[in-house]
């Protein structure tokens, strides 16, 4: 909040072009799309991430440690052996993909008493392996290299935010109906990003 009083001189580029602003930044076609569909995987990340541990030890499983071990393991599967699939295989198909592996993943969870952390685990991990990588490369595609910063940091901040407020709103929900509600809760926030989800990168819209 305090560099919000921060202030800095504007450094034109050596070569005298002008450098897009924020809001030039956000008026890119299809950007607004991208930033509702990290802020609502966000939210999903954050039920997942945050609550699975209270969950699972109210169901009565003590080794809690199952979940992070496969979600790291599938992640880094994921992003390794199978790193250039978003590029043969087009971003935004990779990130509908992601999002509905979010979207099943968050159900299962909600039978986690039958499925266990192992295979929830392992579900998310290929979720976010996906997800991440992909939609933040997909939200810099086409953009000139004068603005991608901009785009990432508006796309982290978007994905956090929903990350945090999620974890506060779903929080009162844990308490008040229970963790199955806040993993459907989750599974609604990945479909909702399912269905804004561009079908083309930003950018390629406006052509």
């Amino acid at each position: 909040m305090l560099l919000a009083f921060a202030r800095e001189a504007r450094h034109e580029p050596a070569d005298g072009r002008h450098v897009p602003g924020i809001r030039v930044t956000l008026a890119r076609p299809g950007f607004t799309r991208v930033l509702a569909v990290a802020a609502l995987t966000g939210v999903t990340f954050a039920a997942m991430f945050t609550f699975n541990q209270p969950f699972a030890l109210s169901l009565g499983i003590s080794r809690v440690s199952d979940f992070l071990v496969a979600y790291s393991v599938a992640a880094l599967v994921v992003r390794g052996p199978f790193g250039t699939l978003a590029d043969r295989a087009g971003r935004i198909r990779v990130t509908r993909v992601s999002l509905v592996a979010y979207a099943v993943a968050a159900l299962a969870m909600t039978r986690l008493d039958s499925l266990g952390l192992v295979s929830t685990g392992l579900l998310f991990g290929v979720a976010h392996g996906l997800f991440y990588p992909v939609m933040s490369a997909a939200a810099i595609e086409n953009a000139p290299a004068d603005v991608r910063g901009k785009l990432t940091a508006f796309f982290n901040g978007a994905f956090n935010a929903g990350f945090s407020l999620g974890s506060f709103a779903l929080g009162y929900a844990a308490e008040h109906f229970g963790f199955p509600p806040v993993f459907g809760l989750a599974c609604v926030c990945s479909l909702a990003a399912l269905g804004l989800l561009p079908r083309r990168a930003p950018e390629e819209e406006a052509g």
